[in-house]
């Protein structure tokens, strides 16, 4: 997608400045141990006004944390994908409705972005 569109890819949001247009994050999150705290380095880092996340919290596939960290506090898998979900709220962002392909991307756009 990322050399048909011209879409940069970038390994580490240190690497870029603020004001970014959006993140798109795919199958990653539910593989961090705390990933609210991963995704609060990317908005601190770059500022993105959108987030277009696609399969967020598959946590029942074999692999993934039965735990998730969150706060200093250790969370039930069947509680992350919630927690995460407000967490970007708390942080400016609200969600978008689409209607995209099967796996129904998550897109949350930055309020007053």
């Amino acid at each position: 997608m990322a050399k048909k569109h011209d879409f940069n890819l970038i390994e580490s949001v240190h690497e870029i400045g603020h004001n970014v247009d959006f993140v798109f994050a795919s199958e990653y999150f539910e593989h961090i141990q705390n990933p609210t705290k991963h995704i609060k380095e990317i908005i601190d880092a770059i500022s993105p006004k959108y987030f277009i996340i696609a399969n967020a919290f598959n946590t029942h596939s074999i692999g993934h944390f039965k735990t998730y960290e969150y706060e200093n506090k250790i969370v039930d898998q069947s509680k992350i994908s919630a927690i995460f979900n407000k967490f970007l709220v708390k942080n400016g962002y609200e969600k978008v409705l689409c209607k995209m392909w099967n796996n129904k991307p998550t897109i949350w756009s930055r309020v007053n972005a």
